[in-house]
């Protein structure tokens, strides 16, 4: 059990060494910086309100794509009254 658990970490390690969470616009996201993607986690005062997720931020002159919501994201944010959620680009 515990070799299946340190291996299991140690693949993820690539992950999370390359993951940092920033605030743009009062949004948090993981940012991926291996691949560019962001995904939007919690925020720890909880959302409000009306919350659009655009499609690309821009962090430090980088722009990352959103690709994700995480799980729990919203959770026990009950002053939220909607999330607009962009429509996926096509190629």
């Amino acid at each position: 059990m515990k070799q299946t658990l340190l291996s299991l970490l140690m693949m993820l390690l690539p992950l999370m060494a390359n993951a940092e969470v920033v605030e743009i616009d009062g949004i948090y996201y993981n940012l991926i910086t291996n691949v560019k993607t962001a995904e939007v986690t919690m925020n720890p005062y909880n959302y409000r309100g009306k919350v659009v997720i655009p499609s690309n931020i821009v962090n430090n002159d980088v722009t990352y794509s959103v690709t994700s919501i995480g799980e729990s994201a919203f959770e026990g944010c009950s002053g939220l009254t909607s999330i607009t959620i962009p429509t996926p680009s096509r190629p």
